[in-house]
């Protein structure tokens, strides 16, 4: 079954709001066998959204507008499908008095406009809103289903996966089954290259690359009726990707870099701390974002200045003097006082530069020195990445956390 998602909104036409909604809706539809094959933008004009609207009805059965639900005069979604569908508005008596209910609940009084919100379109059917005001609309047209959801993330994911998927699921003859395999160390041309012979379309399965920041998914979908089939066929690629590519793959599920790393200082006993200068504490925040990183991660330091890190981590100045603080001796001095000074079992340190100023012919603006030690010993990788400072510190702290992976393996 085909898909197709409209996001209504001059934010979103701007870039003052990022459409990471078509990204939720294309991801959730498929994992059920719908298959989204457009994306579009429109402003909150009618006649461009019926525009729209009759391209996407020509072309695909499962079609989702997301935004343009509010209480404003530029909240108009609901008045476009309407036109397009040649169909009446109407006041729903119990949508309207949700409104009130929602307002008077939290001590609020309503404004004559918050229930244009209580609009429904003729024929259609409500679509409850939990998380706010907005309630959706679910309509059909001939042999198309129309989703109306409002654009506010929190409240459309909730909605898709109580109104929406319910709905469609049972409409989706096919099913489907897909894995992802996640890896690192390894480029797209190359990953691509060694599976060469199964990356043709196959009616066993589909295998799509996906280039990631330094890390590659592939990922294999098999469609069909029979799911013991289906399992079969994912489980002879899987076989063949891990055959060739298995040094390579740190996860085949959800869980990413940083999850597995703390599942394998889990696994081991083990504790954590880090040092970090010009990353600035995200490589901690990247690991207290996961539950149960408190087992795992003893304490972290940003060092951003030569100072500190001689004062917290007791680098030694005739280092920093000699070598800079941007350097192999630096960090691996990091490393050594971060495991003096907090008594884990694992140190990490980064050091470098993330630009855009800072940069000399011989330490260009990209280098970082990242540090990984134990009380056996210290190993401190040399890198140079490409990228704005945003980038070079993402990545820094990535690579950072694949060192570490690599070095457990």
């Amino acid at each position: 079954m085909l898909g197709e998602i409209i996001a209504v909104g001059e934010e979103v036409l701007a870039g003052d709001v990022i459409n990471s909604n078509a990204a939720t809706l294309s991801r959730k539809l498929s994992e059920i066998g719908v298959f989204c094959r457009f994306h579009s933008v429109v402003g909150d004009i009618v006649g461009d959204i019926t525009k729209q609207l009759e391209l996407a009805v020509n072309r695909s059965k499962v079609i989702v507008l997301c935004g343009g639900l509010g209480p404003t005069k530029d909240d108009l979604t609901k008045e476009a499908v309407a036109s397009f569908l040649n169909k009446e508005l109407y006041a729903d008596e119990k949508l309207m008095e949700g409104i009130k209910a929602w307002f008077v609940g939290r001590n609020y009084t309503p404004t004559k406009n918050n229930f244009k919100q209580g609009l429904m379109i003729d024929g259609g059917e409500a679509l409850i809103n939990n998380n706010g005001t907005a309630p959706g609309i679910y309509v059909k047209h001939n042999e198309c289903h129309l989703f109306l959801l409002p654009g506010p993330p929190g409240e459309l994911l909730p909605m898709l996966e109580n109104c929406v998927i319910p709905v469609i699921r049972p409409l989706v003859k096919s099913k489907i089954v897909s894995k992802t395999f996640k890896l690192i160390n390894i480029g797209e041309s190359n990953a691509v290259t060694i599976l060469d012979d199964i990356m043709e379309a196959s009616e066993d399965f589909i295998l799509a690359p996906y280039a990631k920041l330094r890390e590659v998914h592939l990922k294999a979908t098999a469609i069909g009726n029979d799911i013991l089939v289906l399992n079969a066929k994912i489980k002879r690629v899987e076989d063949i990707i891990y055959e060739r590519l298995g040094e390579y793959i740190y996860s085949d599920n959800a869980m990413d870099i940083v999850d597995i790393v703390i599942h394998k200082f889990k696994d081991k006993g083990m504790t954590l701390a880090t040092a970090e200068s010009c990353t600035g504490g995200l490589i901690g925040s990247m690991i207290v974002k996961k539950p149960g990183a408190s087992v795992v991660y003893t304490q972290g330091f940003i060092t951003y200045s030569n100072e500190s890190k001689i004062k917290l981590l007791g680098v030694s100045k005739d280092i920093i003097t000699k070598y800079g603080a941007v350097s192999e001796p630096c960090a691996r001095e990091m490393v050594k006082g971060l495991l003096a000074k907090s008594g884990a079992d694992y140190g990490i340190s980064v050091t470098g530069i993330a630009g855009p100023d800072g940069g000399t012919s011989e330490k260009p603006v990209g280098l970082v020195y990242i540090g990984i030690g134990t009380s056996d010993g210290v190993r401190v990788y040399e890198h140079y990445f490409k990228g704005n400072r945003e980038k070079i510190r993402i990545q820094s702290a990535k690579v950072a956390m694949t060192h570490l992976w690599s070095i457990l393996r």
